[in-house]
């Protein structure tokens, strides 16, 4: 860093100018994210995103963020260091700048055939998670409403957690869809092939396929996308299949995906995955 930027100076009046552009435009994203990411409205990401461009445009935060830009550079030594950069120049090297080239995860197709081939995979680990479990809790004559896996925020780890109607009652009472503090979950050493063993598959995808691209600035948002995608699909198909092994038992009860703070997620894994005449569905939307 060139010496003259350890320290620069704003005055009160452009300080506050600089907090109350930036105050508008963060506010607005975030109603924005808000209205649409709350289920009662049903909207879609898309429809979000239309909204996030057009208040962009309308408002031309462009045009205002290049002033606030403009104003910081003139406070700053802009003078080349020994590598040809200033400071801004240099610093910005690491920024990620919209293109219109696509991204590497569609220029590569082994992607897309590793999520289809380890789809059956996942389907088998769930439905040998939901066996196991329902057959403990049917010796101790509790009724299982709802099954969740509870991933995290990445969609990378995640375990398998059921509720019945006597926890409910016992254990974790007014959290009836509160799938992180529901109490039964799997023993992993008493399934031949569970999740844990698939998380263990994803995440070595994930070490030797994702973490090397992150170096040229890869967005991993797409992968988490293909990641809750892929559990929802293959949660979806593992019901169908129990459902045709214990019938209405099962087809009665809410499976959902869970990432703590994330309703949206709940929601809408909910509705793909479940009957929509389902009552615990209906339930479990109310409650959301």
């Amino acid at each position: 860093m060139n010496p003259n930027n350890k320290e620069i100076k704003l005055t009160g009046e452009e300080t506050l100018k600089i907090i109350a552009s930036l105050d508008q435009f963060v506010r607005s994203i975030d109603r924005i994210k808000t209205y649409y990411s709350d289920p009662s409205k049903n909207k879609t990401q898309e429809e979000e995103h239309k909204a996030i461009s057009s208040y962009i445009c309308e408002q031309k935060i462009r045009e205002e963020l290049a002033l606030l830009h403009g104003l910081l550079c003139t406070k700053l030594d802009l003078s080349l260091g020994k590598d040809g950069l200033d400071d801004v120049s240099r610093v910005c090297q690491a920024n990620t700048y919209w293109s219109s080239k696509a991204q590497e995860t569609n220029q590569n197709p082994i992607f897309d055939t590793w999520y289809d081939t380890h789809l059956i995979d996942l389907k088998t680990a769930v439905i040998n998670e939901f066996d196991y479990l329902y057959h403990s809790f049917k010796k101790k004559k509790e009724q299982v409403y709802g099954l969740s896996i509870i991933l995290d925020n990445d969609c990378l780890t995640g375990y398998t957690a059921v509720s019945t109607k006597q926890s409910l009652k016992t254990i974790h009472q007014n959290y009836e869809w509160v799938a992180e503090e529901w109490c039964y979950v799997s023993d992993e050493d008493d399934i031949v092939y569970g999740l844990s063993n698939f998380i263990d598959v994803l995440i070595d995808f994930y070490d030797t396929q994702i973490v090397p691209l992150f170096k040229k600035g890869f967005d991993y948002e797409s992968i988490k996308q293909k990641n809750l995608n892929l559990f929802t699909k293959a949660m979806k198909e593992a019901k169908c299949e129990l459902v045709d092994k214990y019938g209405s038992e099962v087809e009665a009860m809410a499976f959902f995906l869970t990432i703590p703070g994330e309703p949206k997620v709940t929601y809408n894994s909910a509705l793909t995955i479940n009957n929509s005449n389902t009552q615990k569905l209906k339930e479990l939307l109310e409650y959301l």
